[in-house]
């Protein structure tokens, strides 16, 4: 940086000279690697799922690799023909510029597989930098089948008594209600009910 001066001599006195200024340009934000590690390429619903990783910058002139602590890093699902869906975030420790949070699996509501990455935007010192990504195919937990057991109070009836039938279902499900159908010895069907499920 500063005045430089360019002289030009053809003869003892045919010479000339210009100056010019030299500005250094400034140094920009240091540039980063950001390192997500292997993450299952498989995974059930429901399953735990552990991200983790590590922002570094690496000394060009000595080589000396030093570890960026406080940076928050995005976690994020690679959409194609669509907006990149975040998964989660998680700030880097100090000293160690390692990061890790936990996510519980679920079915990717867009076709194909997770493609998972990390992310850092930068800031006014440190470049933006994205990781590299990995695959994960996550499947869905087929639904309990639902059961029903009903009984009754008794195992014998005469004219005029109550009739009470209770049950349990196990595995209900939400909105469906219980027909109850009486149907006598000659098939006919002599009375129909239909029981709203209770939440508890």
């Amino acid at each position: 940086t500063g005045t430089y001066t360019v002289t030009a001599s053809y003869t003892s006195t045919a010479t000339d000279s210009i100056t010019f200024q030299f500005n250094a340009a400034p140094a920009g934000p240091t540039p980063l690697t950001l390192i997500l590690n292997q993450v299952p390429s498989t995974a059930q619903e429901g399953d735990t799922i552990t991200f983790s990783g590590q922002l570094v910058t690496k000394d060009i002139q000595t080589g000396k690799i030093s570890s960026i602590p406080g940076a928050t890093i995005y976690i994020y699902d690679n959409v194609s023909l669509g907006k990149d869906t975040l998964i989660g975030k998680a700030v880097t420790n100090d000293p160690t510029g390692i990061f890790g949070f936990t996510w519980k699996a679920v079915p990717r509501i867009y076709s194909g597989d997770y493609q998972f990455y990390a992310s850092f935007v930068g800031s006014s010192d440190y470049g933006k930098v994205r990781s590299q990504e990995y695959r994960l195919s996550v499947t869905a937990i087929a639904p309990a089948t639902p059961t029903i057991n009903i009984s009754t109070d008794k195992t014998s009836y005469q004219t005029g008594n109550t009739i009470y039938i209770s049950g349990t279902i196990t595995n209900p499900i939400e909105g469906k209600d219980v027909m109850i159908k009486i149907i006598a010895p000659s098939g006919n069907i002599v009375d129909v009910s239909q029981i709203v499920v209770s939440n508890s």
